[in-house]
């Protein structure tokens, strides 16, 4: 921890504040840092009014149009992928964030409007034209922000402030999923996109103030790679994990995991769908799902997670999400019913946010530098939405080709693949810490 000397010794010592104590920050930091937060916070906030209603939309295809549509989401991501890495290649940081996040904020806008002007019972390419894009805008927008905070921030002062830059997206979350629980009674659909929309060209606005001050944060420069270093670099990580066994266990890992997340999110579609059938009381129960499960992942980031990262390991840590997976699946195959799949969500994506995901992320830290920017590249997204796809898949050949397949045979087909993704874990956990 950074201490701040008096400026001469006769002077008495200043106290230093309770954010400078718990985030070490260093002279100069606490404007642009506060900027950060901010953007993220509000990003977030705005985001989370558009996550409910997208999951609510998304539920009017129906689970099955739902698993394919879901397969459209990551091909059209992976061509946004490639646009906006043609973009960063030819923007500057501020100027791409003005663009991108004013051309969502627009859209949003004529979303808006559509939805006012259109019947509900003729909008389906629209609902489903917005499912897509608002999961675009949740994948792209959050990895622009953190683009841009990697490339305003040193890698030293990565390491202390960007526990905190995690809490602002948080609580930017739970804000959202708030506003529109509160609001949903007294606002139309379309005034929420309003507001979202809003804050989404609020959050362009923080982050050109940000990164005007990139120059005073700046200490250790981030050289954004050209498109040929980009296109060497998937290429690279492609060779890496086909010569390493750990790499090919950490793509397993990650397949298991999001596959398996995929046909619960598609299980919930139809437990909602079928418990649940105006539009509004469908928005209401994402938002208070959402709400429910930051307020616990914020207490077990602030609480629990290293504390059990210390004592288990990342082997013993790794396996508890599978563990409770496979016994929300089993519970949920004897009582699908919408309260008992409120408290298995909750529970399941809090210990996922707030426990698994840095245990996840430091699977990463016995590679060597340039495995961790190429194969960590690859695995972040092209096995990411290979398992996405593979569980899509699955939830289509499962609910279309064999018919009759009920939900509780269903969420039971899906325990061995809990079973494979906590012994991967395990091991690769196991591994990881011989080397820490």
């Amino acid at each position: 921890m950074t201490s701040h000397e008096p400026q001469s010794d006769d002077s008495p010592a200043q106290p230093q504040s309770v954010l400078y104590r718990i985030c070490r920050l260093e002279p100069g930091e606490r404007v642009p840092v506060a900027w950060a937060c901010l953007t993220l916070f509000v990003f977030m906030t705005g985001y989370y009014m558009l996550r409910p209603i997208r999951d609510a939309m998304g539920l009017e295809s129906g689970d099955k149009n739902l698993a394919w549509l879901m397969m459209v989401t990551s091909g059209v991501t992976l061509l946004a992928s490639l646009g906006f890495a043609w973009l960063f290649a030819r923007a500057t940081r501020a100027r791409l964030v003005l663009l991108v996040f004013n051309c969502y904020a627009l859209i949003v806008l004529i979303f808006s409007a559509l939805l006012h002007m259109v019947p509900q019972d003729q909008q389906v390419i629209l609902v489903r034209s917005y499912f897509v894009f608002v999961s675009i805008v949740g994948l792209m927008g959050v990895s622009i922000l953190w683009s841009v905070m990697i490339d305003t921030f040193s890698r030293e002062q990565a390491k202390r402030l960007f526990p905190l830059f995690a809490l602002g997206t948080s609580l930017g979350a739970m804000a959202g999923s708030l506003i529109t629980r509160l609001l949903l009674g007294h606002l139309h659909v379309t005034g929420l996109l309003i507001l979202a929309a809003l804050l989404i060209s609020l959050a362009a606005f923080c982050s050109l103030v940000l990164c005007s001050h990139a120059d005073v944060c700046k200490t250790s420069p981030h050289p954004a790679p050209s498109r040929q270093n980009q296109i060497q670099s998937a290429l690279q990580g492609v060779k890496q994990v086909a010569d390493s066994r750990y790499l090919q266990g950490i793509c397993l890992f990650f397949i298991s995991y999001t596959l398996i997340q995929t046909i619960i999110y598609l299980v919930q579609a139809r437990i909602v769908q079928e418990s649940l059938m105006a539009r509004p009381d469908r928005i209401a129960f994402f938002a208070n799902l959402n709400l429910t499960t930051n307020i616990l992942t914020v207490l077990i980031e602030l609480t629990l997670a290293w504390r059990i990262l210390k004592k288990l390991g990342l082997g013993g840590t790794l396996i508890i999400l599978p563990a409770v997976t496979g016994l929300g699946l089993v519970v949920l195959a004897l009582q699908p019913i919408l309260s008992v799949l409120f408290v298995f969500q909750v529970i399941r994506k809090s210990l996922g946010y707030g426990l698994v995901r840095p245990a996840r992320e430091a699977l990463f830290s016995p590679l060597t530098r340039d495995e961790q920017y190429a194969a960590k590249n690859l695995i972040d997204t092209f096995i990411y939405r290979l398992g996405d796809n593979a569980g899509a898949g699955l939830y289509w050949l499962l609910t279309v080709q064999i018919i009759g397949l009920s939900l509780s045979a269903i969420t039971v087909i899906a325990l061995p693949v809990t079973l494979v993704w906590g012994y991967i874990g395990f091991q690769l956990g196991r591994s990881a810490d011989r080397y820490r």
